[in-house]
């Protein structure tokens, strides 16, 4: 596995070697999204890839029995959707983009804990839709405003396929320049390089190509609705947030990424760019919302535009308003994707005996994307000589986190971005893990975050200790949700 630190400078080094700022290819810059995919595909080197959900095969099974017939059905279905969508579409000052793993259960509806609560603070001040990237769960709260976005994308690719085929407009040819070529065999010649990366001319133009295609969908909506600003949670590693952000780019409309997480000097889709085109990259946002100042500072040392903002963590802000616990009764461990392959990671020899240890029960907290679920982690505890007496198992979607946190005595993660928002709250943070200590290197002070490495063998002492006097610590933040005028406003594009 290699650290955070490492790939930093594995990426950094491509950036002063080559001139990733001039990469184009059918009018679309691409290093951005090459730099996620190297980011993440170095974070994963060494892990079981082979491993797929029952969700996954299960979809690949149903999928590959659908009849022409059916196909038909649908098709004409998506096409019926997306005319009836854009026939549907009026004027709008703001679009968010979120995902599904961003809801909670909130009055018994799916609630977008980002962008909800500045809705329902300021929807008098401007008009609004919400596309959600992924499935739309119901019952949600804004069935009205809400579109699910994949379908529209399908039935507009359609239409926009069939007119292809009537008019033949003319392609132009992407072009690979030397430096690109170089860097390609560059990568594929690392020691860390596998096929799945797919570092080569083929796929990017083929990536590009789908951007543009997509672009067009919301080069139309943005127009037909006369869009003043755009607002996405998690801007990187989504082709279809890239259509987005391309096209508002296109049409100088100005475009934010909404803080979902880290946002700290080793997570490469938001530190440390050494290289950009004056005007940006066409497929980064211009805009920034943070949820505090240290993740704001830390993309305004590269932004030159310093265009991000602390603005605040809306879901926290909101939930402060409702919450009323005193009682800190639990350690809230809160986990990463658990599978197969890094279930021991995260249940570590020492993890598993301050479980056992512990005066005070471990709450184990889910990820949205965890592919192993309580059964599994319960069956693998049990078989460990882990009493199911001394914790217990939670689920992002059925208890909101910050609940989950206020009831908390202490934090544990291994790098999780709860330390953000346990910081915020006046939680202390225990990070057991070289990752963390990478990731967190400014917030930990050693009296609000704590690091001890979990395979240390005075781990246990350490966090004996440390519960034995470890008490919650006030930590003010403003209560007030922002509008997306207060950040757009900050800074022209």
């Amino acid at each position: 596995m290699i650290d955070h630190k490492e790939i930093k400078n594995i990426i950094l080094n491509y950036e002063a070697q080559f001139p990733v700022d001039e990469w184009k290819l059918n009018g679309v810059d691409i290093w951005p999204n090459i730099r996620f995919k190297l980011y993440f595909h170095l974070l994963n080197h060494g892990k079981d890839k082979n491993i797929q959900s029952p969700q996954k095969l299960a979809s690949k099974l149903i999928s590959s029995k659908r009849k022409p017939l059916q196909k038909l059905v649908e098709a004409t279905s998506a096409i019926s959707k997306y005319l009836l969508f854009y026939l549907k579409a009026k004027n709008i000052d703001y679009l968010f983009m979120g995902l599904n793993m961003h809801r909670v259960l909130h009055l018994e509806k799916w609630y977008n804990r980002f962008f909800d609560p500045i809705i329902d603070e300021h929807n008098s001040d401007f008009s609004y839709m919400h596309l959600e990237i992924g499935e739309l769960t119901s019952p949600i709260t804004r069935p009205s405003t809400s579109y699910h976005l994949s379908s529209l994308l399908r039935g507009f690719l359609i239409v926009s396929g069939l007119r292809s085929r009537i008019l033949r407009p003319e392609v132009e040819e992407a072009a690979l320049s030397q430096s690109l070529q170089d860097f390609f065999e560059d990568v594929t010649n690392q020691s860390w390089y596998d096929s799945s990366l797919k570092m080569d001319f083929y796929n990017w133009n083929k990536w590009t190509l789908k951007v543009r295609e997509k672009s067009e969908f919301f080069l139309i909506l943005f127009e037909k609705t006369n869009l003043k600003g755009l607002v996405m949670a998690s801007y990187y590693g989504y082709e279809d947030t890239a259509a987005a952000i391309y096209a508002a780019h296109k049409l100088k409309i100005p475009s934010s990424d909404f803080q979902h997480g880290p946002q700290t000097g080793v997570h490469m889709a938001y530190s440390s760019w050494s290289l950009l085109p004056e005007n940006g990259f066409n497929t980064m946002p211009t805009h920034y919302w943070c949820w505090d100042q240290k993740s704001a500072n830390n993309i305004n040392t590269w932004n030159v535009r310093k265009t991000a903002v602390a603005l605040g963590n809306t879901w926290l802000q909101t939930s402060m308003k409702q919450i009323k616990i005193d009682k800190h009764k639990f350690v809230l461990y809160s986990l990463q994707v658990v599978d197969g392959a890094t279930i021991e990671y995260f249940f570590s020899p020492n993890i598993l005996k301050a479980i056992m240890t512990s005066s005070v029960m471990w709450k184990l907290r889910l990820h949205p994307r965890s592919m192993y679920g309580a059964d599994e982690i319960a069956f693998f505890l049990a078989a460990q000589g882990v009493d199911k007496e001394s914790y217990l198992i939670e689920s992002s979607k059925t208890c909101p986190l910050l609940k989950s946190l206020y009831e908390s005595v202490l934090h544990v993660t291994n790098f999780s971005g709860c330390l953000i928002e346990a910081y915020q709250l006046g939680i202390p943070t225990l990070v057991v893990a070289e990752e963390g200590k990478d990731f967190y290197e400014d917030y930990i002070d050693f009296e609000k975050v704590y690091y001890k490495n979990k395979y240390d063998i005075d781990f246990i002492k350490y966090y004996t200790r440390l519960t034995g006097g470890i008490r919650p610590f006030e930590n003010k933040f403003d209560t007030e949700i922002a509008s997306p005028l207060k950040l757009f406003n900050s800074n022209e594009i």
